[in-house]
């Protein structure tokens, strides 16, 4: 059985927020982000290869004055980009079905993925919520819209836990808005912990 993204994306941030393993020393004010503060985010997040992929060009980069912003920009822009696309494809099967249609299964998928729509769209503007704390240097507030934007992603995807099933394309991506959303939680808990004292 596929494991639905918000099962797996609860696995994951249970697993994240009780670590109590830091691997990181204490910050100086001069700090960038090290290959050890990079590989140290991504062996928590859901897919460590891509956060690899995402996070390796920001090295040396500083960290202040917004550490949480500092390497969450690139993550969070991404996430965003994923959910406006996810959103698009949803509208659009939507509204590729006739609003006439009287088959009971078309009528069916057609109210799932209009429900998936209303979602998307809460899902949207938690990720602009989480993208306005992250410029604030919050952690606290990124950690709380992004969570509820996954709630929001994972709500959709249930919506499909049985058949009619979207296409591939579509289920495909509820699983990588959930991967690039990890990064953000990680990178949070790591930043936080070793260089907000700095700020």
């Amino acid at each position: 059985m596929t494991v639905s993204l918000l099962s797996s994306f609860l696995i994951f941030f249970i697993s994240l927020v009780t670590s109590s393993n830091k691997v990181f020393t204490h910050a100086k004010p001069n700090a960038t982000a090290t290959d050890e503060l990079i590989h140290g985010i991504c062996s928590q997040t859901r897919n460590p290869s891509l956060c690899l992929q995402t996070l390796t060009p920001l090295k040396g980069i500083s960290l202040l004055p917004k550490p949480v912003a500092a390497l969450g920009t690139k993550p969070m822009n991404m996430a965003q980009n994923q959910a406006r696309s996810t959103h698009n494809k949803i509208w659009a099967l939507h509204e590729k079905i006739e609003n006439s249609t009287r088959n009971p299964n078309l009528i069916k998928q057609k109210q799932k993925y209009y429900k998936c729509h209303v979602k998307f769209s809460d899902a949207r503007r938690r990720l602009t919520e989480a993208k306005m704390g992250m410029q604030k240097g919050n952690s606290t507030s990124v950690r709380f819209y992004i969570s509820m934007a996954v709630n929001q992603a994972g709500s959709c995807e249930a919506e499909f836990g049985n058949p009619p099933r979207p296409p591939s394309a579509v289920t495909n991506d509820f699983g990588r808005l959930g991967d690039v959303c990890s990064i953000i939680l990680a990178i949070c808990d790591k930043v936080e912990h070793n260089y907000m004292n700095m700020v």
